[in-house]
């Protein structure tokens, strides 16, 4: 799944639940934030289940990426945040948003970055990671990259929609 995609479900999500566990602290819940977390972290791996398109689903491997996929993902991913962060600053405000947006691609940051992603992986805990969250790939993305990309694309409209409509 696109990084957007992650983003927007994760910090879905998050609102979500910071509308169900309310504080008493404006804009701070000891149970909202933490859960919002875990939550957009398990819904990335939930969306990334279903067929979608990155970087990886055309060139798997990271030394031979094309500059201007680089310059694509990097593209989309600045999007992605200028978007969510938008969201935060102006509509959502809650710490819970943003931990459910974090969650959301958190999985990514740690294991397919490539600054760190060899140094991560080469980890006890980094390849244990890494295997696990390989494993719960779609199996076929390149073959349905379609699909793919259509779902890629109502995830993300879904996600915006959502968000810009709710409270």
């Amino acid at each position: 799944m696109i990084m957007t995609g992650h983003l927007l479900v994760g910090g879905a999500i998050g609102l979500a639940v910071g509308t169900l566990l309310p504080s008493p602290v404006a804009h701070l819940s000891l149970f909202a934030v933490p859960l919002a977390l875990a939550l957009g972290v398990l819904s990335h791996h939930l969306l990334d289940f279903i067929p979608h398109t990155d970087a990886a689903t055309f060139w798997p491997d990271p030394r031979r990426v094309p500059w201007f996929v680089v310059v694509i993902v990097t593209v989309e991913v600045m999007i992605g945040f200028l978007l969510t962060g938008t969201l935060f600053v102006a509509q959502h405000t809650t710490w819970a948003f943003a931990a459910g947006a974090i969650g959301g691609i958190l999985p990514d940051l740690l294991d397919e970055m490539p600054l760190w992603q060899e140094r991560f992986r080469s980890s006890a805990l980094g390849g244990v990671f890494h295997r696990w969250h390989t494993r719960l790939h779609c199996a076929d993305m390149a073959q349905s990259w379609r699909l793919g990309l259509l779902i890629d694309a109502l995830v993300v409209g879904g996600g915006l929609w959502f968000l810009l409509t709710a409270g």
